[in-house]
């Protein structure tokens, strides 16, 4: 997997914190069939990211897949990097988790 972008705050603004997105590519060959992410910023601890991505609808090779969550009482700043982890499992059982450093851009318009 790899981290295509993090984005936020997103419009509408949520007073209880930033709206985010993190859009995720398969760059493997196999499919993969369970994928989530936790996303840990200093004031709001960890904040999970569920994909829809299952045995039924896998995300596919080369394909991207997006979530959104409401960081509740968080703050992210400009230029800071913040760990993600990343975790699933491919269409052959093999389990994968690792971390990676995420920084948070503003929107395109």
């Amino acid at each position: 997997m790899v981290v295509l972008s993090a984005t936020g705050p997103l419009q509408p603004v949520n007073p209880g914190g930033p709206t985010v997105q993190i859009t995720l590519e398969n760059v493997t060959a196999l499919f993969v069939t369970s994928l989530s992410a936790v996303f840990t910023t200093l004031g709001s601890g960890d904040s999970a990211f569920s994909f829809t991505v299952s045995d039924s609808a896998p995300l596919r090779a080369m394909a991207n897949v997006s979530a959104t969550r409401t960081l509740i009482n968080a703050s992210i700043n400009n230029g800071t990097s913040y760990p993600l982890e990343i975790s699933g499992t491919m269409q052959d059982g093999t389990n994968f988790d690792y971390v990676v450093q995420v920084q948070i851009t503003a929107p395109s318009n």
